[in-house]
C-alpha cells in the first residue's frame, strides 16, 4: 500500500512533515490563507488607553496571531513592559503565546471554541467591558454573545487575513485545514474526490467545511496540529486495520 497522501492548506513545521512520513502519511502544503500583522501608528493609538487605564483591564485574544501583532506594535513604539492585563484566550497555541509576550497578564479562563469563551467571561462576573483583540476575519460569535449580555466589547483589528487560493492537481487522500478562511480559500478554486477526507482543527473549521462538501470530516480532539494529526494516524490506521 502507497502513502496516505494529504494536502495541509499551511506549512507545518519541517519535523511534524517528516515524522508523518515515517508513518507512512505524504504531505503536500499550500498555504491556503497570507495573515499579516498590523503595525501601524493607528493602531497603536487604540492601545494606549487599555495600558494606562486603572485596573483591572480584560483582553480577549482568540488567536495567536492577535497576540503576535499586539506585541509588535508595542515593541514598535519603545513599550517593553508587559500589560498586567486579565485576560481571557484560546487554549492551545494562542495561551502559550500570552504567556510568552505578556508575562505580567493574569489569564483568567481559555476555550477552544469562541463561543465556549464568551460564556467562560460572562461567568468570571464583574466584567463590564472587555477589549477584543481580532483580525478583520474574525467570527460573530463572541462579541455577539457579549454585547447581548450588556459587556460593551472594545474591538479592535490587530492583524489582516487575506486568500490565497491555488488549485491542487495532486490525487489527495485527505485535506488538513485549520481555519474557516483556509477552508473558503482551497474551496474556491479546489473540488474533491468523493473518497477524499477532510480534517479539521476544531468544530468551527468543521461546520465551514461542512458548507462546501459532503465529504467525510474529522475533528481533532484539541485546537493543535498535532492533534490534527493524530487524527489522521488513527485514520490510517484504521483503514489498513480494515484490509
Amino acid at each position: 500500500m502507497g502513502k496516505f497522501k494529504v494536502l495541509s492548506t499551511k506549512r507545518l513545521d519541517p519535523s511534524l512533515v517528516e515524522q508523518a512520513g515515517e508513518r507512512g502519511v505524504a504531505v503536500l502544503e499550500r498555504d491556503a490563507i497570507s495573515v499579516q500583522p498590523i503595525v501601524s501608528e493607528d493602531v497603536f493609538q487604540q492601545l494606549v488607553p487599555w495600558l494606562k487605564k486603572p485596573a483591572p483591564t480584560y483582553a480577549v485574544f482568540t488567536s495567536a496571531n492577535g497576540v503576535g501583532a499586539v506585541q509588535q506594535n508595542l515593541l514598535h513604539k519603545g513599550v517593553a513592559q508587559s500589560p498586567d492585563w486579565k485576560v481571557f484566550c484560546i487554549s492551545g497555541k494562542t495561551k502559550k503565546a500570552v504567556l510568552s509576550a505578556f508575562p505580567s497578564a493574569e489569564i483568567l479562563a481559555t476555550s477552544g471554541y469562541g463561543a465556549q469563551l464568551a460564556q467562560h467571561i460572562l461567568e468570571q462576573g464583574g466584567v463590564k467591558e472587555v477589549v477584543f483583540f481580532s483580525g478583520n476575519k474574525r467570527r460573530e460569535e463572541l462579541p455577539a454573545i457579549l454585547t447581548d449580555a450588556g459587556i460593551d466589547v472594545h474591538e479592535i483589528t490587530v492583524y489582516q487575513t487575506e486568500e490565497t487560493p491555488s488549485p491542487v492537481e495532486e490525487d489527495l487522500d485527505a485535506v488538513l485545514f485549520f481555519s474557516p478562511s483556509g477552508v473558503s480559500s482551497f474551496f474556491s478554486v479546489n473540488g474533491l474526490k468523493k473518497e477524499a477526507v477532510c480534517f479539521a482543527i476544531g468544530r468551527t473549521t468543521a461546520e465551514a467545511i461542512a458548507l462546501y462538501t459532503p465529504n467525510q470530516i474529522i475533528t481533532s480532539e484539541t485546537t493543535s496540529v498535532e492533534s490534527v494529526l493524530d487524527a489522521v494516524y488513527h485514520y490510517t490506521q484504521t483503514i489498513n486495520c480494515s484490509k
